[in-house]
C-alpha cells in the first residue's frame, strides 16, 4: 500500500496507518511474459494546477501481478497520479515507461491502444444512450472482435463477466449506481488490460455483494473480478484504495 502525499520528496512511502487514510485508487496489471521490468513505471512525476503543487518528484512502479493500494488525504493526489497514468492528465515533469518502453504524450486513447484501463470514480458514461451503445462509444471495435467476431455476443460476455445482469438495450438512464459501474468495469476489461486503475469506484459495487452475502467477499469487488475476468495472456495486477479489498 502506497502514501502518496502532497508536496514530498521522493518516492511515495509504504505506510501501515491505512486506517487514517482515504484510499481512493485501485490499480491492476497483468501477469506479463516477462517480469524482469514493472508494467507501468513512473519517475519524478510533477503537476502543478495553477499555484497548487498537485504532485512532486513521485515515483510509483506496479510490477506483473500486484496489487497496490494509494492511500492519502483528500487532495494528496492520488487521483491525479492515476490520470497521469492513464493518460487523462499530462504531467509537468516526469518519465513514464510502461511494459519496458518509454512512452512520450500518452493520452487515452494511447493507453488503451497499450492496454491500460481506467474506470473513474463517476462512471463516464451517456446516460440518454444504451448499454451497447456506450460499448461502441468508449470501445474501439478491433478489442469487441478479439473476444467474438459477433460484437453483440462479444458485450453480451463482457457484462456476464462482471455479473451485470443487464441488456444491452437499456438505457443508461435506468441503471442502478452500482450497474453503472459495472458497465464501466466491462468497458475497462474490453481491452484486456495489462493495467487496470480503478478510482474509487467500488463503494457501490461491495454494498451491492455485502447486502446478499454479509460475511463474505463480494463476487462483485474489484479484486474477485479481476480474477474472474482475466485477459488471454495472464491475471492482471491489482491496486486499489479500499484496504479491505487486499484480503478478498
Amino acid at each position: 500500500m502506497t502514501d502518496v502525499a502532497r508536496g514530498g520528496k521522493g518516492p511515495p512511502r509504504a505506510t501501515h496507518r491505512a486506517e487514517k487514510s482515504d484510499v481512493a485508487v485501485t490499480v491492476i496489471a497483468e501477469r506479463s511474459r516477462s517480469a524482469l521490468h514493472p508494467t507501468l513505471s513512473m519517475v519524478g512525476i510533477t503537476k502543478h494546477f495553477d499555484a497548487v503543487v498537485a504532485l512532486r518528484d513521485v515515483a510509483f512502479d506496479v510490477l506483473p501481478g500486484e496489487v497496490h493500494a494509494l492511500l492519502g488525504e483528500n487532495g494528496a493526489g492520488k487521483s491525479t497520479l492515476m490520470n497521469v497514468a492513464s493518460g487523462t492528465t499530462a504531467p509537468d515533469e516526469g518519465s513514464i515507461v510502461f511494459d519496458g518502453a518509454p512512452v512520450e504524450n500518452l493520452t487515452p486513447a494511447l493507453a488503451q491502444e497499450l492496454g491500460i484501463a481506467i474506470v473513474h470514480q463517476h462512471p463516464a458514461l451517456l446516460p440518454d444512450m444504451t448499454v451497447a451503445e456506450n460499448f461502441r462509444v468508449a470501445v474501439a471495435e478491433e478489442h469487441l472482435r478479439r473476444r467474438d467476431q459477433d460484437i453483440s455476443k462479444a458485450m453480451r460476455s463482457l457484462l456476464d463477466d462482471v455479473h451485470f445482469g443487464g441488456h444491452l438495450e437499456d438505457r443508461v438512464s435506468s441503471l442502478s449506481v452500482a450497474r453503472r459501474h459495472l458497465l464501466e468495469l466491462a468497458k475497462a476489461f474490453a481491452v484486456s488490460p495489462k493495467l487496470l486503475i480503478l478510482d474509487e469506484p467500488t463503494a457501490p459495487l461491495s454494498q451491492c455483494g455485502s447486502s446478499r452475502r454479509r460475511g463474505q467477499p463480494s463476487s462483485t469487488s474489484p479484486t474477485a473480478l479481476a480474477k474472474s475476468a482475466r485477459s488471454p495472456t495472464g491475471s492482471p495486477s491489482f491496486a486499489t484504495a479500499r484496504t479491505g479489498e487486499h484480503h478478498q
